[in-house]
């Protein structure tokens, strides 16, 4: 067998490339071809073939960096060409599903990568998603007798596929066809076996018994046993013919390469675990996002960030032993503190952060015997975890939800009156040191800004504070402050609910490790 399309340069095979290969060797798969997508990946691809001999190579820059294509980067293509482990020209093509390069831009890259694949007698590998008309509209202009190729995941309509083989293109089908929900079952019924080729695409869009997980070329097998059933014929037969087109394609030699175990010698011991349980049961549109990232993207794992923010208390008091309530804002303190953020995947994180904030505005009403100002202090360490909805984009928006470890100190007990102040005793003050447990939540966004040495990532965020309990104030209430001659009221017992409204501006940085 040989799996057409794998990205096995991935980073999602750095730990465990070796055993991978040797998975797909045992499975009986004797070649792959990895497509570049992007120049900077050219040298890694090549390494790649040049180390390990079932390994081939395209070269090509897929559409979400058509952007970036220059006559310089179509030169290196052109020379790179010359090389015997290079057989394609790809990944190549118009993607519309994303916006990361413009329409326009796509078009013209594909064009004129098209007439690199026809100048250098090598086919081209062709990703078409969304875009039948501009891509079926383009091969045809092109076609003239000299170019063919493969449209890699084909899973467009009947009416497509009969295009792409009057047009003399071969079709490829991967772990989408395997699926319950999979519409593709008569596009595969309808295309010859003498015109179809088999690709895991990995990592991504893993075949059922396997899907969810990271895809490998060993899994190839389940592919070429979906297209057995529903041709009604044998696998041998569809491995056979299968093999038979992408070796007349590709150009590779007539003889199957035959390998060993032995061809890769490597310690054992440095293998580590399987990322085979690193993938949740995700769908093949997330394995989609996830393929081709843009240039500016970073992988974010390890950060830390510095925190400005108001902190808006507001607080509620209910009598225990009366029947008054009142509440008390305080708007507009300002709070700063900082914290570390790990990535547990692309879309989640978990982070612990320290916030500090002094209430001042009640310095006139707390003075101590010496005429000194108390203000009220509050800290506050979170341990919260961040969900993003988007993120790949630049602009990422998420939700926060966590624990928080509250420490407040708090002076109570006197008469709010700035006109009783001569009249107290020292100890008519209480400093309360009121720690409690509670629960955080927000929402914001961020955006991603990525440097040679990691990503910063400014972030607008509103945090919420909730105490689980209450604390019990002793408060003295004030007298009428249009007669000042009136008795001064009793103290008596409150219950204070607290929360805590902060917006708040973050920078994270996440290093390049």
């Amino acid at each position: 067998m040989i799996d057409t399309h794998a990205h096995l340069d991935n980073k999602q095979f750095d730990d465990d490339r070796y055993a991978t290969l040797q998975r797909a060797l045992d499975a009986g798969i004797t070649k792959i071809i990895i497509p570049s997508i992007h120049p900077d990946n050219f040298d890694a691809v090549h390494r790649l073939a040049d180390t390990y001999e079932p390994i081939f190579r395209g070269v090509g820059v897929h559409p979400h960096h058509a952007h970036e294509a220059t006559h310089k980067i179509y030169d290196t293509m052109e020379k790179q060409s010359d090389d015997e482990k290079v057989v394609a020209i790809g990944e190549i093509g118009i993607d519309y599903y994303y916006d990361f390069s413009p329409k326009e831009t796509q078009k013209t890259v594909f064009r004129e990568q098209l007439r690199i694949a026809k100048r250098t007698g090598l086919p081209a590998i062709i990703h078409n998603r969304e875009a039948d008309d501009d891509v079926m509209g383009i091969i045809e202009e092109e076609q003239d007798g000299t170019l063919n190729g493969v449209l890699h995941c084909f899973s467009s309509d009947i009416d497509v596929l009969q295009r792409a083989l009057a047009l003399g293109m071969l079709v490829s089908f991967t772990g989408n066809i395997t699926y319950k929900k999979s519409v593709l079952g008569e596009v595969v019924l309808h295309t010859p076996l003498d015109k179809m080729m088999i690709e895991t695409d990995a990592p991504y869009m893993a075949p059922v018994p396997h899907r969810g997980k990271r895809n490998e070329p060993g899994y190839v097998q389940y592919i070429a046993e979906k297209i057995a059933e529903i041709h009604n014929t044998s696998l041998a037969q569809v491995i056979a013919m299968t093999s038979q087109n992408a070796q007349s394609l590709f150009r590779f030699l007539i003889c199957l390469l035959i390998l060993t175990a032995t061809i890769f010698v490597q310690d054992s011991s440095a293998q580590k675990k399987s990322a085979n349980d690193q993938y949740d049961d995700r769908d093949e549109e997330v394995f989609e996002t996830e393929k081709v990232l843009p240039k500016w993207w970073q992988n974010k794992t390890l950060g830390v960030s510095f925190s400005l923010s108001t902190n808006t208390i507001v607080e509620t008091a209910t009598g225990v032993d009366t029947t008054s309530r009142f509440s008390t804002s305080f708007e507009g303190l300002f709070a700063f503190g900082g914290g570390v953020s790990y990535s547990l995947f692309n879309w989640l994180n978990v982070e612990g952060s320290y916030l500090y904030s002094r209430n001042t505005k009640v310095a006139e009403r707390q003075l101590d015997s010496k005429g000194n100002q108390l203000p009220n202090t509050h800290q506050s360490i979170n341990v919260s975890v961040r969900t993003v909805a988007n993120p790949y984009a630049k602009v990422n928006f998420f939700g926060t939800i966590g624990m928080s470890y509250l420490l407040n100190r708090v002076w109570a007990g006197k008469s709010t009156d700035i006109r009783d102040v001569d009249n107290y005793a020292p100890d008519d003050q209480l400093l309360l040191s009121v720690n409690q447990l509670g629960l955080n939540a927000g929402a914001g966004f961020s955006i991603n800004i990525p440097t040679s040495f990691g990503m910063f990532q400014p972030t607008a965020e509103w945090r919420l504070d909730f105490p689980f309990a209450s604390d019990i104030r002793q408060v003295q209430l004030s007298p009428d402050p249009i007669d000042p001659n009136l008795p001064r009221a009793p103290r008596k017992n409150f219950e204070v609910a607290t929360f805590y409204s902060l917006p708040r501006f973050t920078l994270y940085f996440y290093p390049k490790w």
